[in-house]
């Protein structure tokens, strides 16, 4: 069901898409970060076909489970990329591995044959919420010269972090209380999702503007 949050999260994903591209005509010097427009484009791909599985009255809930996957092992990589010891960039490559491995077996013969992998999501969300706090704790041990407004980077990472950390919290409270939750309540959650994710995409859109106005 159409809302004017959900609507307005389409827009803002839109949105993103936009100013991704524009990053990645006007800049050529991060190579790992142009891959971003390419994932955010794939992530409206995989919403929009979503949405049409709902509105002919079909399962999505296995493509959420794969493209999760996927999401959750992009962004630890895209964050570990900005690691300045390579040690926890291969640590970080490593857990991936180990993500996508163990999150396969547990969509094809467990939780993903009933409905979504909670528990290899919820892991796999607590290690992107970490690899984001190393982030954080590198800029106190090596600090830029660059405000961390102007930096790229940095409202990347803010934009992961809060994603999966409110995210998280949500997670939780829909495993935990799931058949307790009355029905009235479900479209607030669902309007608070779309809020976290709408600041998601428009804290991308600062970072992308970081570069395309290079303020």
């Amino acid at each position: 069901m159409e809302t004017i949050l959900s609507n307005i999260y389409f827009f803002t994903l839109k949105a993103c898409v936009l100013f991704g591209f524009l990053f990645f005509i006007r800049n050529k010097k991060y190579g790992y970060l142009h891959t971003l427009p390419f994932f955010i484009l794939f992530i409206y791909i995989i919403e929009k076909y979503g949405e049409y599985l709902i509105n002919n009255h079909k399962q999505n809930v296995w493509l959420y489970n794969y493209s999760s996957v996927l999401e959750i092992c992009y962004y630890i990589w895209v964050v570990s990329k900005m690691y300045v010891n390579k040690k926890y960039f291969k640590i970080a490559a490593i857990i991936n591995v180990l993500i996508i491995i163990i999150s396969l077996v547990n969509i094809i013969f467990f939780q993903g044959k009933q409905g979504f992998h909670t528990i290899t999501f919820g892991l796999g969300s607590i290690l992107v919420i970490v690899s984001c706090i190393y982030y954080y704790y590198q800029l106190f041990i090596f600090p830029s010269t660059t405000a961390l407004y102007k930096q790229m980077e940095f409202w990347v990472v803010t934009a992961i972090m809060f994603d999966f950390t409110c995210g998280f919290l949500i997670f939780c409270l829909n495993n935990i209380y799931y058949n307790k939750i009355s029905e009235k309540i479900w479209p607030i959650i669902i309007d608070f999702k779309d809020t976290i994710s709408i600041t998601f995409y428009l804290l991308f859109i600062i970072a992308f503007i970081c570069k395309i106005k290079k303020f």
